[in-house]
């Protein structure tokens, strides 16, 4: 299995005057480095490596599997927004697409051959095939799916505890800034440690 990031999120789910009021920063001298710090802590929670193993705002990915799953094919990284596309090489080795255009889970989305469900959900979407998985070409990434996931296309959309986590890790490595920091400095403690917990899954 393989992930590819097509469209990167429009915005970050903090932004430099929220980090400034956070840290009772008034100046702009160091805007450059908060801005920096910025990005370090959100990568270092969001995506398939992230410590959520989610995405946090809206981005468009690529999943490419092998061959079909024995069951459904799992979309990692929820919440799932939608599902755009599911393609694959068939066993004569003709590329096929299916146009899912799944974006509702009430009635759960489908298409004349396959069944999405999951979408906006903490649970990671499904995508089942409604008469049997097609025989595909013997070749690696013979399958494909367009998704879109995230909690929303605003910082206002992500859950309040996990931008006060992104905030406590850019906290954590600004107050150590002046020294030779491999990474962000994760400040655990109690608190971020239940978010963590809360938040966290596997994104394979």
């Amino acid at each position: 299995m393989a992930l590819m990031r097509l469209s990167p999120p429009a915005i970050e789910p903090v932004d430099l005057t929220e980090a400034k009021a956070h840290l009772n920063i008034f100046g702009s001298d160091d805007d450059a480095l908060l801005a920096r710090l910025i990005l370090s802590a959100v990568a270092s929670l969001d995506g398939p490596y992230g410590d959520l193993g989610r995405c946090l705002i809206s981005q468009r990915w690529r999943l490419t599997l092998d061959a079909f799953p024995s069951g459904a094919i799992v979309i990692p990284m929820p919440p799932t927004i939608s599902v755009e596309t599911l393609s694959y090489f068939d066993s004569s080795g003709v590329e096929t697409t299916e146009q899912l255009d799944a974006t509702g889970d009430s009635p759960p989305a489908t298409s004349d051959n396959f069944h999405v469900t999951g979408l906006g959900s903490d649970s990671k979407a499904r995508i089942e095939s409604l008469n049997g998985w097609p025989s595909t070409y013997p070749r690696s990434g013979v399958v494909n799916v367009e998704f879109t996931a995230g909690y929303g296309t605003t910082d206002s959309d992500v859950p309040e505890d996990v931008r006060n986590l992104i905030l406590a890790r850019v906290a954590a490595a600004y107050a150590v800034r002046e020294s030779t920091v491999i990474g962000i400095q994760q400040g655990a403690n109690a608190e971020t440690d239940a978010v963590l917990d809360r938040y966290r899954t596997r994104a394979f």
